[in-house]
């Protein structure tokens, strides 16, 4: 899918990149929960925010945000002091708007400021971002964002194919992600005074926004900053601030890459309206200016369960821009590698003022061996000299077919099938869970499906068994869908804890595992978690893994392994996971409901191993029924109480303090 971006020069070393969002940025506001914050030092404008939980994904919280106190004098709301600055000051109110805009899907932009590389914050504590836009009626401003960074901060983003932009490189960035101005726009204005909508909840008077508002982007330099009982007030003094469009003007140009149909290369190109960019660039030129296409290719090959860039390609084209450019890379790996991608950024560059417009795309292929160091030769066995081939007609005695082939001459080869792995899901739970028929293991549609890196196994100090149901998500269709798993070899892999993969092959299918179905059965013996070194207080990684003959190990999922002590957990943590979870009978009801967020959690028991020689059915009936009604339901971990937040919907007012522990 390709990206749209707009990158324009904020400061000296300051470099904002925003991408405009499309469906793979758009959440629920009952998982990314919305809040509001009104300054009444700034003529009671409001600043939108997520809720403490979008920490790590949206980036856009209290705990980063700024307040303006009056004039050059800010104060960062971060709760994680002994006194939150928010409880003290009556003059700012944060709302929680989950109760109200919980049902909204919400669309993201993702706004990027990419700091110079060797740029330390020389003379200065830190920067501060605002992005805001303007209201319809009032002449006010609502703020997207109001973020600050200071010096030491964690927050930076190293990036690893740092942008070039005229003599200077971008190597870091911070990210944040804001509510998508077009989209808000349009949702309010096809329902003008509809309250259940972000431009009625984050406008002074309820009016919204103007329809055609820029996107103003502001940056502060901090001149100081002061502690007082761990609270932050600093001091400004320089600022620049430039302004983007909320919609990309240029939706029309696309990055494509693509493998030639007639040669081993691919073909890569900025592509206009569906045809090469000649028209385009004419026009460009026309307005003044000097466009070339700046051309990046990076390539990424996987080796066992890594994705390792291997090499990078950097072209400037200034003309013949109706032909496309010819890329043949040379693999590192190719006879190990099951599959490797070619990252394309495509960007056309006037020279004269470094205004762009960029865009990315990707592919994916699973036949590196055709592009290894050397091409592929058919050997040829016993020859010691030149060979002359000839066609000859042959005139003798005509051979009779027989309509019916000779079926003991044959042998079934299985040719390995590949799955996308950002569209598997997977769904685990111990063989025999609590309730579960110990001589029917299958999953239900109120099983839960876990995206990749989402699901979570744990482990104890007995031997147990372990099954996965493999799906694969279709969003053509909104459906889970069975994968056939029967011809591949599949293994579990773990690491121990010296970092060295260490693995144990699937039990044979059976009827009651069938592998063409996508369920899997793994026994995992007792001694994987010492091995590990889990002691309830780390997690590591699992990994699913198909190993065929000729192609290599190939990663088909990988997931998190906790000691069992943890279990009690779970509950909590898979309804923390949002759309990363999901049960089938959620999913075919609706496509817009909250059904990502599961309701319930698999709980793994711990079994002494019976004989693996007797079938699945047999083990089963062979382990005490004791192991089922010993086991222990999980219970939901509450989410620690900070006071001066509460999560009651029936508390008087939302800055009421709660004891801790409640």
């Amino acid at each position: 899918m390709s990206k749209s971006s707009s990158y324009v020069q904020l400061a000296p070393y300051l470099l904002v990149e925003y991408i405009y969002g499309d469906d793979s940025t758009s959440f629920l506001a009952s998982q990314e929960k919305l809040a509001r914050l009104k300054n009444a030092y700034d003529n009671s404008q409001l600043t939108f925010l997520n809720t403490s939980p979008s920490r790590n994904t949206t980036g856009n919280v209290l705990d980063f945000t700024a307040a303006n106190l009056g004039g050059v004098d800010w104060v960062i709301l971060d709760k994680n002091v002994p006194v939150p600055y928010i409880t003290q000051d009556v003059k700012l109110t944060y709302d929680d708007l989950t109760s109200i805009l919980g049902s909204l899907n919400v669309t993201y932009d993702t706004v990027r400021f990419h700091l110079q590389s060797g740029f330390n914050l020389d003379n200065m504590e830190g920067l501060l971002f605002q992005l805001y836009v303007k209201e319809a009626q009032s002449g006010l401003v609502s703020y997207l964002t109001s973020s600050a960074i200071l010096k030491g901060t964690d927050r930076y983003v190293f990036n690893p194919n740092p942008i070039f932009v005229t003599d200077r490189i971008y190597d870091r960035y911070v990210e944040i992600m804001v509510p998508s101005v077009k989209s808000t726009n349009q949702a309010y204005f096809s329902n003008p005074g509809n309250p259940f909508s972000i431009a009625y909840q984050y406008s002074t008077d309820n009016r919204g926004f103007m329809i055609d508002t820029q996107i103003y982007v502001k940056s502060f330099e901090i001149a100081s900053v002061a502690l007082t009982n761990g609270v932050s007030f600093f001091k400004t003094n320089q600022t620049y601030e430039v302004n983007i469009r909320q919609e990309d003007i240029h939706s029309d140009v696309t990055a494509t890459i693509q493998e030639s149909t007639v040669g081993d290369y691919f073909e890569y190109f900025a592509s206009y309206q569906g045809d090469f960019p000649t028209v385009l660039i004419e026009d460009l030129n026309s307005q003044g200016g000097n466009y070339v296409i700046v051309h990046q290719l990076n390539v990424i090959e996987q080796v066992n369960t890594q994705f390792l860039m291997t090499n990078t390609l950097t072209q400037v084209q200034s003309g013949n821009f109706d032909e496309p450019m010819l890329f043949r890379p040379i693999l590192k790996y190719a006879g190990i590698s099951p599959s490797f991608s070619i990252d394309y950024t495509s960007r056309i560059y006037n020279t004269e003022n470094g205004y762009q417009i960029v865009k990315t795309s990707s592919i994916t292929s699973f036949n590196p061996t055709k592009y290894g160091r050397n091409t592929e030769k058919i050997a040829l066995s016993n020859v010691t000299s030149p060979l002359k081939v000839f066609n000859k007609v042959y005139g003798g005695v005509s051979i009779n077919y027989s309509s019916v082939l000779p079926t003991n001459n044959f042998n079934t080869v299985y040719v390995p099938v590949f799955y996308d792995s950002k569209t598997l899901y997977t769904g685990t739970t111990s063989v025999l869970a609590p309730g579960q028929d110990p001589l029917d293991p299958h999953f239900n549609s109120n099983s839960i499906y876990f995206a990749q890196g989402a699901a979570r196994l744990y482990l104890g100090d007995f031997d147990q068994y372990i099954l996965f149901s493999m799906k694969q998500y279709v969003s053509r269709t909104n459906s889970l869908n069975n994968i056939d798993l029967s011809k591949l070899s599949l293994l579990i892999g773990f690491e121990d804890s010296g970092g060295k993969m260490f693995t144990y092959a699937a039990l044979p299918s059976t009827i009651e595992n069938p592998l063409s179905n996508g369920e899997i059965v793994f026994k995992i013996p007792s001694t994987v978690r010492s091995k590990m070194g889990l002691d309830g207080s780390n997690v590591k990684n699992f990994y699913v893994l198909s190993d065929t003959p000729g192609t290599g190990m190939t990663r088909m999922y990988v997931g998190s392994v906790d000691y069992d002590i943890n279990m009690t957990q779970e509950d909590a943590r898979v309804k923390a996971l949002g759309s990363q979870a999901i049960t089938l009978q959620t999913l075919l009801s609706s496509t817009t409901s909250a059904s990502a967020t599961a309701t319930g959690s698999s709980v793994s028991v711990n079994l002494s191993s019976p004989s693996s020689n007797s079938s699945i059915v047999s083990q089963l009936s062979a382990m005490s029924s004791g192991a089922i009604s010993g086991a222990e339901s999980a219970n939901q971990v509450l989410t620690p109480v900070i006071p001066g937040f509460t999560t009651d919907t029936n508390a008087s007012n939302l800055t009421a303090i709660v004891p801790t522990g409640n």
